[in-house]
């Protein structure tokens, strides 16, 4: 009898450890943060953007499975493409006139999307306002599903600085976001021409650049796992100019001058 009770004994108490797993791992998908990464990316274009010339393959601004900044071997689609932790979900082509191409990556781990678009290289400027001027609407994506009440947004441009061709209209619309969202902009010299819009915007920028530069799909995948970590802003300049120098074969000394 005092055997038949302790088996029955056992058998409620792993009942009660199995249960309670369930419902701590439940707990944690309702806790935890969806994590939304937009990246615009303005394609490499050599007739349409002010840039020191490339080879016309990789510079020809409507070539998505070329260009030096999509489909590349450092572009955000291809490198992205060949990260373990980030799974192609989905992909649509002439989202607009102006969107060659949109891509959906998801990172169950961290419960993370990333939304990159590719804008061919002659729409250059409204690449740079989109970024500048529209807030992540997570509702807009239907094959992001796994969405909690707590939404952390980074947004992300890609591409050579237009802004250094052409300034913003001042009549241009302001920022639609109701608060500030976490930005990088990857271009050359994004702190002196991005730096000051930050307040009109409602951007808080993690990461700019100080110099001239290679806008590369690596800089962006190391920093976003330290922003997936919620990693302050000296640990994210160091993973940026870890990989910078990595890759560029150059000291990271070197690579830590280049971002701010």
């Amino acid at each position: 009898m005092q055997s038949l009770y302790n088996a029955i004994s056992n058998c409620t108490n792993k009942l009660k450890n199995y249960l309670f797993t369930i419902f701590l791992l439940f707990s944690f998908e309702i806790l935890a943060d969806t994590n939304i990464i937009y990246i615009r990316v303005a394609l490499c274009d050599n007739v349409h953007q002010g840039i020191v010339k490339v080879s016309e393959k990789l510079g020809k601004g409507d070539d998505l499975q070329n260009n030096l900044y999509w489909g590349a071997a450092y572009g955000i689609k291809s490198f992205f493409k060949k990260q373990k932790e980030w799974k192609l979900i989905d992909s649509q082509f002439n989202i607009t006139d102006k969107i060659l191409e949109r891509v959906i990556f998801e990172n169950k781990e961290n419960n993370a999307f990333i939304i990159a678009d590719a804008y061919n290289g002659k729409f250059i400027q409204e690449a740079i306002l989109n970024y500048l001027t529209e807030s992540i609407q997570i509702e807009s994506f239907s094959v992001i599903t796994n969405k909690s009440k707590s939404i952390r947004k980074l947004n992300v441009f890609v591409g050579h600085n237009g802004l250094m061709d052409q300034q913003l209209d001042s009549k241009m619309n302001l920022s639609n976001r109701e608060i500030a969202e976490d930005g990088i902009v990857l271009a050359c010299m994004s702190k002196k021409y991005f730096q000051s819009l930050e307040e009109s915007f409602k951007l808080n920028h993690i990461l700019l650049t100080n110099s001239l530069m290679a806008p590369e799909a690596y800089i962006v995948h190391n920093v976003v796992n330290g922003w997936l970590n919620k990693e302050g802003k000296e640990k994210l300049i160091q993973r940026a100019s870890e990989s910078y120098a990595k890759y560029q074969k150059i000291s990271v000394k070197t690579a830590k001058g280049i971002f701010k």
